[in-house]
């Protein structure tokens, strides 16, 4: 009781501007026992982040992006090689439906299907990575988030493939549509004035087809990002911020170019390495298979101090790496099943197998990086414009949830005893 009245004293001080803000929080958590907390400095760290380009390129170079190409592609490589080995596996069974049916476009119609149903898998992938991503920028960002759970994370997951999917589709029919068009009105036979007369506003009308959707899945893609329950009232601001969403649009934009420009670059690079490796290929197939062993042992040292020389998450990655001799030792079993009588090979050939198959891996999981950026930088970008569609400069959350307003609206229990402030505070 001495407690309350205590702070009931601090309070009037306060008020009547007898003691500072400091003083009274001083005096506040000294009479309660918890540790003094800056307010300013909370209030500087909860304040809203603006919008930054920067920053999103370098969340998508961060080691988190690496270590998660390296499960992408591994995973990748081995659904592939499943599906296709399953595939081959059946085509004994496609070959007797041929011969029952006498459909000459089975195995086309059924190349269809199997094609649509990997890119559903490898876009779910996708939606997979960036619900991860977004999870992290969001720590990066320094927003609060609710703890990880299996379930709202596949459904996010699911959202995003989904509109990832849709968008697809809709772009495939619109250019099969633009193809039509063209080719309904013989455009090409056209004089040159009724072609330009025809022609701009075709593509005008094109192009705003294109923004308008690439606008709308913008904003969908936004909501996913925060939860299901204040998805539509997300939806709704974000078609309404229209700058928000050109900012994202813009710099998705600009890093696919620069994607590009940079996966060209790599391609001519890999050109003159791939004839290089070649050559070694070949000279390694003229030696003995006592001088690849040594030479790959000569390898296996210089591996071996490298290993030494590198920091612990570096090492873990370098021993991670040894994974994709599955994938090499699976496609060397699937080839020599599928051939009907494979000649005695040398040794020196199973060595140089394994050799370049570890460096195909490698130039492999540099192409696919320029992927996973992609999805790393994606996350990150739609996650400060949900940030903020969703919270205030200060970095108030603006959708408060229902069980917060029913604690808000509780009523407050009545005091019996009324406290008496004394006189010398009146």
């Amino acid at each position: 009781m001495d407690r309350e009245r205590e702070l009931d004293n601090l309070n009037i001080m306060r008020e009547n501007g007898l003691i500072s803000e400091d003083t009274y929080q001083a005096q506040r958590h000294a009479l309660l026992g918890t540790p003094m907390v800056n307010t300013k400095l909370e209030q500087a760290q909860k304040r809203l982040h603006p919008l930054s380009l920067l920053n999103a390129f370098k969340f998508s170079f961060r080691p988190t992006v690496f270590g998660a190409n390296f499960v992408f592609l591994f995973a990748t490589v081995m659904f592939f090689l499943v599906s296709v080995i399953i595939l081959f596996s059946c085509l004994e069974v496609f070959s007797n439906a041929v011969r029952l049916t006498n459909r000459s476009e089975f195995f086309r119609n059924a190349g269809i299907v199997f094609g649509l149903s990997v890119a559903a898998v490898v876009v779910f992938w996708e939606a997979v990575f960036i619900a991860f991503f977004s999870r992290l920028a969001l720590e990066q960002l320094e927003r609060d988030f609710p703890p990880f759970e299996w379930k709202p994370f596949i459904k996010k997951s699911l959202a995003l493939g989904g509109l990832l999917l849709l968008a697809s589709v809709i772009f495939v029919g619109l250019f099969k549509g633009m193809e039509y068009s063209v080719d309904k009105m013989a455009l090409w036979t056209l004089n040159g004035w009724k072609q330009y007369a025809i022609g701009i506003p075709l593509l005008i009308v094109f192009v705003g087809v294109i923004f308008v959707i690439c606008y709308v899945q913008t904003a969908l893609m936004t909501a996913c990002i925060g939860s299901a329950q204040n998805w539509k009232q997300t939806v709704v601001k974000a078609l309404k911020k229209p700058l928000l969403i050109l900012f994202a649009l813009g710099c998705l934009i600009l890093n696919g170019v620069v994607m590009f420009v940079l996966g060209k670059g790599f391609e001519y690079t890999a050109k003159p390495f791939a004839d290089m490796v070649g050559k070694i290929i070949e000279g390694l197939m003229s030696i003995s298979g006592l001088g690849v062993f040594g030479l790959y042992l000569v390898l296996a040292i210089i591996s071996f101090l490298a290993y030494i020389g590198l920091p612990s998450r570096g090492k873990f990655w370098f021993k991670t790496s040894f994974l994709f001799v599955i994938p090499s030792l699976v496609i060397l079993i699937s080839v020599f099943s599928v051939l009907p009588f494979v000649p005695p090979l040398p040794t020196s050939f199973y060595f140089a197998y394994f050799l370049i198959m570890h460096v195909f891996w490698g130039v492999l999981y540099i192409a696919t990086f320029w992927a996973v950026q992609e999805m790393a930088f994606m996350a990150h970008i739609l996650t400060q414009v949900w940030c903020h569609l969703t919270h205030d400069k200060a970095g108030n959350f603006l959708f408060a949830l229902a069980e917060d307003k029913q604690q808000i609206d509780m009523p407050q229990p009545k005091v019996e005893e009324e406290y008496q402030v004394p006189e010398v505070f009146r």
